[in-house]
C-alpha cells in the first residue's frame, strides 16, 4: 500500500520565511496536523543560514554581511554555515515511527541522501554518500543537509549546491582555507546549463520520481494552506527575524 505524502515546489522566499516554513513543517508533523511532507525552494535573495549549535561570530563576517545587505539565519537544524545563492533547497518533514527515521540518526542521512544520489548518478556523476551527512563527487561536497528532531518528528533540510561563488563565499564566512574544504557544486562537473530553468525543472522533477521509488509514495502536489502561512509569519516574528534568536538562539520556541 502507498502511503500518501504531500510535495510543495515552492516559490524563492526571503530567507527567514524559508526556516520559518521549515519550522512549521516540523510543528505540524509533530502534533499530526499534516501529511508527511517534501518542500523544494529557492531564495528569493542571497542569505547565510547557520547551525543551530554554531556560535555566529566564530562562522560569519556578520559585518561584511550586514554592509551588503546578506541576512544571517539560525536554523532550527544543526550543520555548518552555508551561503544559499546558487542552490537547490530542500526539506523533508516526517514522524520519527516511519522506518526510515526510527533508526539511528546516521543511518537516516544516508536513506534520505538516497534518491538525490540516484539522480546525480543518472546524470554520469560519481556521486556517493559521506558520512555523517554529504553528498560528494569524487572527492568534492556537492550537497549538504542537517536535521532537527522535536516531540516525534524529525526535518532534514538539504542543499544541492548548483553553483558557489567562492570569493563571496571567502567574504561572508570563515571557511577553513585548506584542503579540508573541499565544497564545489553542479557546474564544475556539468558546465553552466545547470543554472538554466529548464535543467532545474528537470533536477527537481527527478528527484520527486527518485523519493517515488524509494519509498513507494502517493504524491499529492499542493501549496501552503492559508493557515500556514500565518503560522510561518508568526514563527518569522518570534524566531527566525529575531535579533536573540539568530545570535543566542534565545527566542519563543
Amino acid at each position: 500500500m502507498t502511503v500518501p505524502w504531500r510535495v510543495i515546489l515552492d516559490k524563492p522566499r526571503r530567507g527567514s520565511l524559508n526556516m520559518s516554513l521549515d519550522y512549521g513543517m516540523l510543528q505540524s508533523m509533530s502534533q499530526r496536523e499534516s501529511l508527511p511532507t517534501i518542500r523544494i525552494y529557492r531564495w528569493e535573495k542571497p542569505a547565510v543560514t547557520i547551525g543551530y549549535f554554531q556560535i555566529i561570530h566564530e562562522e560569519v563576517y556578520e559585518d561584511e554581511c550586514r554592509q551588503e545587505g546578506v541576512p544571517v539565519i539560525r536554523r532550527i537544524s544543526g550543520g555548518g554555515a552555508i551561503l544559499h545563492e546558487h542552490d537547490i533547497t530542500y526539506s523533508i518533514a516526517m514522524p520519527l515511527r516511519s522506518k526510515t527515521a526510527c533508526g539511528k540518526t546516521l543511518d537516516s542521512f544516508r536513506d534520505l541522501c538516497e534518491p538525490i544520489i540516484k539522480v546525480l548518478q543518472e546524470k554520469c556523476l560519481n556521486a556517493s554518500y559521506k558520512p555523517i551527512s554529504d553528498i560528494v563527487i569524487g572527492n568534492t561536497k556537492v550537497s549538504g543537509c542537517a536535521q532537527a528532531r522535536r516531540e516525534g518528528a524529525l526535518l532534514q533540510q538539504g542543499t544541492i549546491l548548483l553553483d558557489v561563488e567562492r570569493k563571496k563565499i571567502a567574504r561572508y564566512l570563515k571557511v577553513e582555507k585548506d584542503a579540508s574544504w573541499n565544497v564545489g557544486c553542479l557546474k564544475d562537473f556539468l558546465g553552466e546549463i545547470v543554472k538554466t530553468d529548464e535543467f532545474i525543472n528537470e533536477l527537481v522533477t527527478e528527484m520527486i520520481a527518485s523519493f517515488q521509488r524509494k519509498w513507494g509514495i502517493d504524491v499529492r502536489y499542493e501549496p501552503f494552506s492559508e493557515t500556514e502561512m500565518q503560522q510561518a509569519y508568526k514563527i518569522e516574528q518570534d524566531i527566525f527575524a529575531n535579533h536573540e534568536w539568530n545570535e543566542n538562539r534565545m527566542a519563543v520556541q
